[in-house]
């Protein structure tokens, strides 16, 4: 099997308003030992046919078709084919700046990590950018940590962002650990704390690369009561995770931080919980 230096995996439903802008970020990048894993999780539109002529523009594309199967399992789907010394992650929505992997491997490299964080800038349909978790304390820049020490100092500056996007991770860490996508709706939101917290070095860097574009039609604005049954899920194995693997006394800010990441996940809940009661009340009343 060729190996290559990096695997980005995209998972594909749906979303050929957006589709032709991500790929054609990929299509530009300017590091050429790379690969575009791209997976249509049973696209019903014209997604298909956009991927498929990006694929016959340039080789580095490679198409996976399954069944219908969400997001998580899709992710899971490319990771079993990536040949990769690295692995990426894009949404289809959304897009990469111009030379964005050739700088990510490089520093990569360089520092030899488990992971390299980078960040991102939200977009929004009338033009509106922001970049809720920039990094206010800039010394997390200047060394190497442990994924615990990273997500310690992220989180004092609650600055944790848990969207796999912005991350470049060591396949060989990745399958060390067999790491993989829970099934389910917020899988990043229990993916990212467990998987950087078992990394022995990680490096954050001050780079703006992943343009995340919001808009109704992605997952994290749907409605879907199956997002409520996914976060619970998410916090019960969160808790799980810390209670197995930080039981001693210099673990206890960890605990600590794991337990706000709890807090949140319960609040977020109970926001959609609300919201289904009120559609139902509202349907009711009709």
């Amino acid at each position: 099997m060729n190996m290559c230096m990096v695997s980005v995996i995209v998972p594909v439903y749906n979303t050929e308003a957006y589709l032709s802008v991500c790929l054609q970020s990929l299509m530009g990048q300017t590091l050429r030992d790379m690969e575009f894993i791209i997976v249509d999780d049973g696209s019903t539109d014209r997604s298909g046919m956009i991927m498929d002529d990006f694929a016959r523009r340039d080789d580095r594309f490679r198409i996976i078709r399954q069944k219908n199967n969400g997001l998580g399992n899709a992710r899971n789907a490319g990771l079993k084919v990536a040949r990769g010394k690295y692995i990426a992650f894009v949404d289809s929505d959304d897009w990469v700046i111009y030379k964005a992997y050739e700088r990510l491997v490089a520093e990569a490299e360089k520092f030899e990590t488990d992971i390299l964080m980078a960040d991102l800038v939200y977009l929004y349909d009338n033009g509106r950018k922001i970049n809720p978790f920039r990094r206010k304390d800039k010394t997390i820049f200047q060394e190497v940590l442990t994924g615990k020490k990273c997500f310690l100092e992220l989180s004092r500056q609650h600055v944790f962002n848990p969207m796999v996007v912005v991350c470049l991770y060591s396949h060989e860490f990745i399958n060390k650990h067999q790491f993989c996508f829970a099934p389910i709706f917020h899988e990043d939101a229990l993916w990212s704390p467990v998987v950087v917290c078992s990394a022995l070095r990680m490096k954050v860097i001050d780079f703006n690369f992943y343009g995340y574009r919001q808009h109704n039609g992605s997952i994290t604005h749907s409605k879907n009561p199956e997002r409520y049954n996914s976060l619970l899920y998410v916090a019960d194995k969160l808790y799980e995770y810390m209670q197995q693997n930080f039981t001693e006394d210099k673990d206890q800010e960890l605990r600590y931080w794991f337990y706000d990441r709890l807090v949140w996940i319960y609040r977020y809940a109970q926001s959609l919980s609300n919201y289904k009661k009120f559609e139902y009340h509202e349907k009711e009343s009709v």
